[in-house]
């Protein structure tokens, strides 16, 4: 390439309305770059039968492109030339397009772009392990993923951190009646998982009022009856989430244990959007931001305990901690744009 600061990139990815596929997306543009787009977003319900099929296949490692993005691919190559064909995850990809498309000679670079724990059964298929060896570069925001995935035949695989979208996660002037539709205490916004539900459901009992946004609440292993919780059975997207990380005195971030996380995208969006983080304590976190001065860590549920009642205390000191923790994204640029421009100049490398 010779221009990086203009290029022609084919973006493939579940671009829905919120999705950080569709943040970088945005980014890609707001740097000033060209971009064709195939979407590949399921438009069906789990519990379709196009749901189950998908579920079913899952389980053997298999994906069904269902949208037809193969097809509709193949089609924007043959129409044009691209720089990058950019796919996020794209577990349903066949190897033979993307091998073909290279041979064309009419994409220069095949990127691929991970924040899931690639390296766990459940985010591959057979396609996307077939695949992966033809990609130039591979980003991922799991450090450990690195030298898995160049286990697996991956030719270069890059660590990047998690980052906001500067348009939606910033700090908002909050109404009271946004407080009372979205906020509260102290609050959560993400899916159900077992070790986070023992977390806020120990807070809930030791007398913390917990407000609690998310789905996957179809897991009948934990009650919800539990005084001082309110769990509300939806996600917030877009505008409504970074209002809701306004309207709380105090944001969880818990980690997903079955992805080994040792951050994750709250863990950027949260002080991107000006809120109070209390998030669990890992060596990432500790880099990312001054434990005490620009978020707060805990490791277990007795610190998690201590420090809500005392930053419920004092909201002075949650205050200072929240306007250094968004100083700390923009002078570190954990933006999507500072990132994905770095990400591009790799291929310089090429």
């Amino acid at each position: 390439m010779q221009n990086y600061n203009y290029i022609k990139i084919l973006y493939v990815g579940e671009n829905f309305l919120g999705s950080t596929s569709q943040q970088r997306f945005a980014a890609l543009r707001r740097l000033g770059h060209d971009l064709d787009e195939v979407n590949f977003s399921k438009t069906f319900n789990k519990n379709s039968f196009k749901g189950i099929i998908s579920r079913i296949l899952q389980k053997f490692s298999y994906s069904i492109d269902f949208v037809s993005a193969n097809d509709e691919i193949y089609k924007k190559v043959l129409s044009d030339k691209y720089h990058i064909l950019w796919i996020d995850k794209g577990l349903t990809i066949k190897p033979e397009l993307i091998n073909d498309i290279k041979q064309s000679n009419r994409i220069k670079f095949v990127v691929g772009y991970y924040n899931d724990d690639m390296f766990q059964k459940h985010n591959q298929s057979i396609q996307w392990k077939q695949g992966l060896p033809m990609y130039d570069l591979i980003a991922t925001t799991k450090s450990y993923n690195v030298n898995e995935l160049l286990s697996m035949g991956a030719k270069r695989v890059e660590f990047v951190n998690n980052c906001y979208d500067i348009e939606i996660h910033r700090p908002k002037k909050i109404s009271q009646l946004d407080k009372k539709k979205f906020g509260g205490k102290v609050g959560f916004i993400g899916a159900w998982e077992k070790e986070r539900s023992n977390s806020i459901s120990f807070l809930a009992k030791a007398g913390m009022q917990v407000r609690w946004w998310g789905g996957g609440w179809s897991n009948k292993s934990y009650s919800p009856n539990i005084p001082n919780l309110v769990y509300e059975k939806k996600a917030l997207w877009g505008d409504d989430y970074a209002k809701a990380i306004n309207s709380f005195d105090i944001n969880l971030c818990f980690l997903r244990k079955i992805n080994r996380d040792l951050q994750t995208t709250r863990s950027i969006e949260i002080p991107a959007c000006g809120g109070f983080m209390l998030a669990e304590r890992t060596e990432e976190h500790q880099i990312l931001f001054q434990e005490a001065k620009e978020a707060e860590f805990f490791s277990n549920d007795e610190e998690l305990l201590d420090k809500t009642r005392f930053y419920l205390a004092n909201p002075n000191a949650r205050l200072k901690i929240a306007l250094a923790g968004r100083e700390r994204c923009e002078k570190s640029g954990y933006s999507y744009e500072s990132t994905l421009s770095k990400i591009i100049s790799l291929l310089e490398n090429f």
